[in-house]
Protein backbone atom coordinates (compact mmCIF):
# COMPACT_ATOMS: atom_id res chain seq x y z
CA UNK A 1 0.00 0.00 0.00
CA UNK A 2 1.23 3.00 -0.93
CA UNK A 3 2.12 6.10 1.37
CA UNK A 4 1.97 9.11 -1.08
CA UNK A 5 -1.44 10.15 -2.08
CA UNK A 6 -2.98 10.44 -5.30
CA UNK A 7 -2.72 14.33 -5.94
CA UNK A 8 -1.03 14.91 -9.07
CA UNK A 9 1.34 18.22 -9.77
CA UNK A 10 2.11 17.91 -12.92
CA UNK A 11 0.76 20.33 -16.06
CA UNK A 12 1.89 23.25 -13.74
CA UNK A 13 -1.29 22.94 -11.36
CA UNK A 14 -1.48 25.43 -8.71
CA UNK A 15 -2.40 23.31 -6.00
CA UNK A 16 -1.88 24.12 -2.76
CA UNK A 17 1.47 23.44 -0.94
CA UNK A 18 2.32 23.18 3.04
CA UNK A 19 5.94 24.09 3.82
CA UNK A 20 7.50 21.00 6.08
CA UNK A 21 11.36 21.47 7.45
CA UNK A 22 11.56 23.71 4.00
CA UNK A 23 10.24 21.46 1.14
CA UNK A 24 7.00 22.47 -0.25
CA UNK A 25 4.61 19.15 0.92
CA UNK A 26 1.06 18.10 0.18
CA UNK A 27 -1.37 18.93 2.57
CA UNK A 28 -3.17 15.48 2.82
CA UNK A 29 -0.19 13.07 2.77
CA UNK A 30 2.63 15.48 3.89
CA UNK A 31 4.86 14.21 0.94
CA UNK A 32 7.08 16.09 -1.16
CA UNK A 33 5.27 17.45 -3.87
CA UNK A 34 7.90 17.43 -5.77
CA UNK A 35 7.45 12.95 -5.87
CA UNK A 36 3.83 13.37 -6.97
CA UNK A 37 3.48 12.07 -10.05
CA UNK A 38 7.46 11.67 -11.24
CA UNK A 39 9.01 8.62 -12.52
CA UNK A 40 10.92 6.44 -10.12
CA UNK A 41 14.71 7.79 -10.98
CA UNK A 42 13.09 11.58 -10.31
CA UNK A 43 11.67 10.38 -7.13
CA UNK A 44 15.18 8.44 -6.17
CA UNK A 45 17.07 11.97 -7.46
CA UNK A 46 14.83 14.16 -4.82
CA UNK A 47 15.64 11.73 -2.47
CA UNK A 48 19.37 11.51 -2.06
CA UNK A 49 19.51 15.27 -2.84
CA UNK A 50 16.22 16.40 -0.07
CA UNK A 51 16.60 13.63 2.34
CA UNK A 52 18.61 12.29 5.72
CA UNK A 53 20.41 9.58 3.64
CA UNK A 54 22.26 6.74 5.39
CA UNK A 55 24.37 3.72 4.76
CA UNK A 56 21.25 1.52 4.76
CA UNK A 57 18.92 3.34 2.97
CA UNK A 58 21.59 4.28 0.40
CA UNK A 59 22.06 0.22 0.38
CA UNK A 60 18.65 -0.05 -0.57
CA UNK A 61 18.53 2.45 -3.56
CA UNK A 62 22.18 1.08 -4.74
CA UNK A 63 20.22 -2.24 -5.30
CA UNK A 64 16.97 -1.17 -6.23
CA UNK A 65 19.01 0.92 -9.07
CA UNK A 66 21.28 -2.05 -10.36
CA UNK A 67 24.17 0.41 -8.56
CA UNK A 68 27.72 -1.24 -7.61
CA UNK A 69 29.33 -1.53 -3.70
CA UNK A 70 28.23 -2.42 -0.31
CA UNK A 71 24.78 -3.33 0.72
CA UNK A 72 24.86 -2.49 4.77
CA UNK A 73 21.27 -3.79 6.62
CA UNK A 74 20.22 -0.66 8.91
CA UNK A 75 22.12 -1.12 12.75
CA UNK A 76 19.16 0.88 14.61
CA UNK A 77 16.01 2.64 14.52
CA UNK A 78 17.76 6.15 12.93
CA UNK A 79 18.63 3.83 10.24
CA UNK A 80 15.51 2.25 9.65
CA UNK A 81 13.38 5.64 9.79
CA UNK A 82 15.49 6.75 6.59
CA UNK A 83 15.07 3.31 5.00
CA UNK A 84 11.40 3.84 5.79
CA UNK A 85 11.48 7.41 4.64
CA UNK A 86 13.01 6.12 1.04
CA UNK A 87 10.41 3.34 0.06
CA UNK A 88 7.63 6.26 1.04
CA UNK A 89 8.62 8.12 -2.00
CA UNK A 90 9.46 5.06 -3.60
CA UNK A 91 6.81 2.96 -2.80
CA UNK A 92 7.28 0.60 -5.52
CA UNK A 93 10.55 -1.08 -3.88
CA UNK A 94 8.40 -2.24 -1.36
CA UNK A 95 7.58 -6.20 -2.84
CA UNK A 96 11.03 -5.79 -3.51
CA UNK A 97 12.55 -5.95 -0.55
CA UNK A 98 13.20 -9.51 0.18
CA UNK A 99 15.69 -9.46 -2.58
CA UNK A 100 17.85 -7.96 0.05
CA UNK A 101 18.39 -10.96 1.94
CA UNK A 102 21.23 -12.24 -0.76
CA UNK A 103 23.47 -9.99 1.08
CA UNK A 104 23.20 -11.56 4.06
CA UNK A 105 26.59 -13.30 5.96
CA UNK A 106 26.70 -16.11 8.24
CA UNK A 107 27.90 -14.47 11.19
CA UNK A 108 28.86 -15.38 14.70
CA UNK A 109 26.74 -14.86 17.39
CA UNK A 110 28.29 -12.90 19.69
CA UNK A 111 28.99 -8.99 19.73
CA UNK A 112 27.49 -5.99 21.18
CA UNK A 113 23.77 -5.72 21.34
CA UNK A 114 22.44 -2.25 19.44
CA UNK A 115 20.05 -0.83 21.70
CA UNK A 116 16.95 -3.32 22.89
CA UNK A 117 16.45 -4.95 19.39
CA UNK A 118 18.40 -7.92 20.52
CA UNK A 119 20.47 -8.02 17.35
CA UNK A 120 23.74 -7.88 17.88
CA UNK A 121 26.92 -6.33 15.22
CA UNK A 122 27.64 -9.32 14.41
CA UNK A 123 23.99 -11.36 14.03
CA UNK A 124 22.18 -7.72 12.20
CA UNK A 125 21.10 -8.99 8.88
CA UNK A 126 18.48 -7.78 6.31
CA UNK A 127 16.44 -10.78 7.44
CA UNK A 128 16.35 -9.47 10.96
CA UNK A 129 15.79 -5.75 10.09
CA UNK A 130 13.47 -6.20 7.30
CA UNK A 131 10.60 -7.08 9.57
CA UNK A 132 11.15 -4.29 11.42
CA UNK A 133 11.29 -1.91 8.64
CA UNK A 134 7.81 -2.89 7.45
CA UNK A 135 6.31 -3.00 10.86
CA UNK A 136 7.58 0.35 12.41
CA UNK A 137 6.78 1.97 8.65
CA UNK A 138 3.15 0.38 8.55
CA UNK A 139 3.88 -0.15 4.83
Amino acid sequence: MSKLCDRSYTNGAMLSVKMIDGVGCCPSCNQPTACHGKPIEQRALFWALHCNTGVSSESIARHMTGGEGRISPPSDSSDRARCIRLLEIIPEWIPRLRELLKYDEQKQETGIVINSSGINAYSNSWAKQLPLIIAEGKL
